[in-house]
């Protein structure tokens, strides 16, 4: 089975398998991926490949599920992609430009040693895992000098000037020249009303090569599954626009792909004008509550559902994004530690009897107001109960949630709850085979192919 030849630049063929692991890896973001296999690579000072064994952690998904579903019965996928520094080289929250960004990326993936009190560099290549025991990334030394959410302002100073003159990563401004180069859309792309018209208005990509690749690899593969943007940011809009131009084939990177339902498949555009697509989340001490058809988040001391009631049956008209949609919100709460009910809803509107896309805000206020754990982050409901399930039985759903802010060490963002014992408190080695991906900018913005290896 081939790939599709949808991109502009077409892939060569890879494998179906009943994993996202085993397409062969790209050294660029807009080149084929090679026939065969290359190993593992981290950016050398002059931007030029060096070999690094980096681990890499598939996720599998080999018992039986939804039969029809590619070469094999596999489980529906439910992926849960975050937005920021995962698929989008900026931050709404925080203000970040590119530049802040791939100075943070290359911060995370620099090592030294803390001497006195101060970090010394000791690596000359970035690499997303130290080459040795004893080292510490630069982000590392900055958090630990810098604990707690009332220093991150001082954190994202430090990390986001990492590679300018004077800073300790002055040393690798080429290899932040050499990442900014790889976000650069295609000369013949920039400026062209194709390009402005899915809001690429400047030079750089916005949405990067490797995610659209890894939806082009799940087609051709049959491969069920729905796709969840999950944010704390504000640009979800953003992302509509140019998703929506993949979908329809009008995206002048990748034309010709078909994922809008017209060819009797999944449709799997967003809509943020559909109140049962797009929501957001409100979490306090007593409980999580999902709130559908608004993006907008609760203020005040404290904050509370409020805001979203009025005194004509929950019903309220917002001039949503200028085109005054007449939105019912939908509440689903769940008691702490409960998720039953949240968890039933995603298999409801994202499980394998419709696939689609979903957009759904994230709430920073109380993630931060906690302290920046995992336990009040963005949920991830999954239920173990379903595999215990006989061979032949329908299986449900599998959940994968992707983000740079997950730690090899801690889930740190994400929250894993399980609707069969949501007390349960999973070790991250076991998600990380099973259920949550750190995302490495510093690869996936250079390999297309980087979202299908994972």
């Amino acid at each position: 089975m081939r790939c599709l030849s949808l991109c502009r630049h077409t892939p060569q063929p890879v494998s179906p398998a009943s994993s996202l692991k085993d397409a062969p890896r790209n050294s660029n973001a807009w080149e084929s991926p090679p026939k065969s296999p290359k190993s593992p690579t981290t950016l050398s000072p002059d931007g030029k490949p060096s070999k690094e064994l980096r681990p890499i952690t598939p996720v599998k998904t080999t018992r039986p599920s939804t039969p029809g579903s590619g070469s094999r019965s596999q489980r529906h996928l439910i992926l849960n992609f975050d937005v920021n520094k995962t698929i989008v080289m900026m931050d709404s929250v925080t203000n970040k430009n590119m530049e802040h960004i791939l100075n943070e990326v290359l911060a995370c993936a620099v090592w030294g040693e803390e001497v006195k009190g101060a970090w010394v560099c000791k690596s000359e290549s970035p690499t997303v895992q130290p080459l040795r025991s004893g080292l510490i990334s630069y982000y590392q030394f900055v958090e630990k000098q810098n604990p707690g959410p009332k220093n991150k302002l001082m954190r994202d100073a430090k990390c986001g000037t990492f590679t300018d003159p004077g800073q300790p990563g002055a040393h690798l401004q080429d290899v932040h020249g050499h990442l900014t180069k790889q976000l650069l859309l295609p000369a013949d792309v920039v400026g062209t009303k194709g390009a402005i018209g899915v809001g690429l208005e400047s030079r750089f990509t916005f949405i990067i090569p490797a995610f659209f690749q890894l939806l082009i690899h799940l087609k051709e593969l049959g491969r069920s599954f729905s796709l969840v943007f999950r944010t704390f940011g504000n640009e979800l809009k953003q992302v509509e626009t140019e998703f929506n131009a993949f979908c329809t084939g009008s995206h002048p990177c990748f034309p010709g792909v078909v994922m809008d339902g017209s060819d009797g498949k999944a449709d799997m555009r967003m809509d943020l004008t559909n109140p049962e697509k797009f929501g957001t989340f409100y979490r306090a001490r007593d409980g999580i509550t999902l709130v559908m058809g608004t993006l907008e988040q609760p203020a005040g001391d404290p904050p509370g559902l409020q805001m979203y009631f009025n005194d004509e049956n929950d019903i309220e008209t917002l001039d949503q994004n200028g085109r005054g949609v007449k939105k019912v919100y939908n509440f689903i709460y769940d008691k702490h530690p409960g998720v039953d009910n949240i968890s039933d809803w995603f298999e409801e509107h994202a499980g394998p009897s419709k696939p689609q896309t979903l957009a759904l805000r994230d709430y920073f206020p109380y993630w931060r107001e906690q302290g920046m754990v995992g336990e009040a982050g963005k949920l991830l409901p999954i239920d173990t109960a379903q595999y215990n399930a006989e061979p032949g039985q329908t299986l449900g759903s599998h959940h994968i949630f992707i983000d740079d802010n997950i730690r090899y060490s801690q889930a740190k963002i994400v929250d894993v709850r399980d609707k069969a014992n949501p007390q349960k408190k999973y070790d991250i080695k076991h998600l990380m085979r099973t259920h949550v991906i750190r995302a490495e900018p510093l690869h996936s913005i250079t390999e297309g192919t980087y979202f299908i290896e994972r």
